[in-house]
């Protein structure tokens, strides 16, 4: 109601379009669109990705990405799928490399049509709050997201204005580990002070934990390679 109807008003608008079908589940939304033979595959992918900038002011403002799209045949099997596997790195960690640096490189060989990343997330930090220890604090959910969110803004300190030379103080004060965030003070009232470690749990983990794959009983990442129609195989 909130993320699938409101781009298929906008997509359903495309001419060309002759069948289009959307499935959702819990945090994700896909949705499938044919177009008529005759339609040209590159303007049409213009007009979708139009469609998509037009519908973000119908779409709920907290989402975490926004709406992509990508031209697929849907038929097409993958060619190829490869497996990275380590005894020394975790998965997340593999997929950090798969993403930004392997998954590139295949993309650039001759009659690559699509390289996707599987089995894995990117590397983060996650926060598993405890109900009571909050709720016996004084303590709510708003207040632990806002201190998070504060604690990891990337604005500019400020600025040294001259007649002819401006200079923008810049700091990286993000979080990076699990102690950092320990110590980040969610709320201070009456001499108390109540720190994100003693209401939380946090551990390093990924964005999505429930995306895995295993080869050979370990964990791995997966790189399917798709070829382009007029490619060898």
């Amino acid at each position: 109601a909130t993320v699938a109807a409101p781009l298929e008003r906008r997509l359903g608008a495309i001419p060309g379009v002759t069948d289009l079908t959307s499935t959702s589940s819990l945090g994700t939304t896909n949705i499938t669109i044919q177009f008529d033979l005759n339609r040209d595959i590159d303007g049409a992918a213009r007009d979708v990705q139009a469609a998509l900038n037009a519908a973000l002011t119908d779409l709920p403002g907290d989402l975490p990405t926004l709406p992509t799209m990508r031209k697929v045949n849907p038929a097409a099997s993958p060619v190829l799928i490869l497996a990275l596997t380590s005894k020394t790195m975790l998965a997340s960690e593999m997929y950090d490399v798969a993403d930004s640096v392997i998954a590139q490189r295949l993309s650039q060989v001759d009659g690559v049509a699509e390289v996707t990343v599987n089995g894995a997330e990117q590397p983060a930090i996650r926060i598993r709050v405890n109900p009571v220890a909050i709720a016996s604090m004084g303590v709510n959910m708003e207040d632990i997201r806002a201190a998070v969110s504060n604690a990891n803004s990337a604005s500019p300190l400020g600025t040294f204005d001259g007649p002819n030379l401006a200079r923008t103080i810049g700091s990286n004060a993000q979080l990076q580990t699990p102690r950092e965030y320990e110590n980040l003070v969610v709320k201070a009232a009456n001499g108390t002070v109540v720190r994100l470690g003693g209401i939380a749990k946090i551990e390093e983990g990924v964005r999505n934990s429930r995306s895995a794959a295993w080869f050979n009983l370990q964990p791995s990442v997966l790189l399917v390679v798709t070829k382009q129609a007029d490619a060898n195989v």
